[in-house]
């Protein structure tokens, strides 16, 4: 078993699940949240700390998947732009600035909306670009997995696909936009494979899920 993976994002949707396929092959998980949080994940017993705790050299990785992100396209204040450009941004930064190694790979999940003609993309879509430019032409060993949208088993997000199935078992009406709306649905358990495929044999690559449907 190796020893320890590092990640942002553990605790969102995709990160529940990824972490319990990286249980299998890391003895340590080590998952950086915001508010200065880091929980230390030893298979079924976690320990949360404080970042200012964390001593990187009695946890070394040489890879790190980036999932944290904070979903809001469209700010309505200052307040919210600044969100955004924290959270998708200097939070990653920050971490990887304490933990940064020459030998540090890093996986970025990135969303589809990121490869967007600049005149269709938004604020939140821009925020992740500035981090995976930054992070491809600085720290180098950057492979970026771009996703569409995701659904599963506990999935609580209010979108499309939870969203419909809460309604359909309450026996609620669906309403259907009349404009034409293309989604490319992936199952979070296909998302995972696939990162940990890239775990694997990591190329410095960039690489796009999708379902073949």
């Amino acid at each position: 078993m190796i020893d320890t993976i590092y990640i942002t994002g553990g605790t969102g949707f995709i990160g529940k699940n990824l972490t319990e396929h990286l249980k299998e092959k890391y003895k340590y998980i080590i998952n950086f949240a915001r508010q200065n949080k880091v929980f230390i994940t030893k298979g079924n017993k976690k320990k949360v700390i404080n970042i200012k705790d964390f001593d990187a050299s009695k946890f070394k990785a040489n890879k790190l998947i980036n999932l944290a992100t904070y979903y809001n396209p469209y700010p309505k204040n200052i307040h919210e732009l600044k969100k955004i450009i924290n959270s998708n941004i200097f939070f990653q930064l920050d971490i990887l600035d304490r933990i940064y190694s020459t030998k540090l790979k890093i996986i970025n999940i990135a969303s589809v909306l990121q490869v967007a003609e600049i005149k269709h993309q938004n604020e939140y879509s821009l925020s992740k670009n500035i981090f995976k430019n930054f992070s491809e032409n600085f720290f180098k060993n950057t492979s970026n997995i771009y996703i569409y949208d995701t659904f599963g088993l506990n999935d609580k997000r209010q979108k499309v696909v939870d969203v419909f199935i809460d309604k359909i078992e309450k026996r609620k009406s669906i309403m259907i936009p009349k404009n034409k709306v293309l989604l490319n649905l992936n199952h979070v358990d296909d998302i995972c494979y696939s990162i940990v495929k890239n775990l694997n044999k990591f190329k410095i690559k960039n690489y796009v899920i999708k379902s073949p449907h």
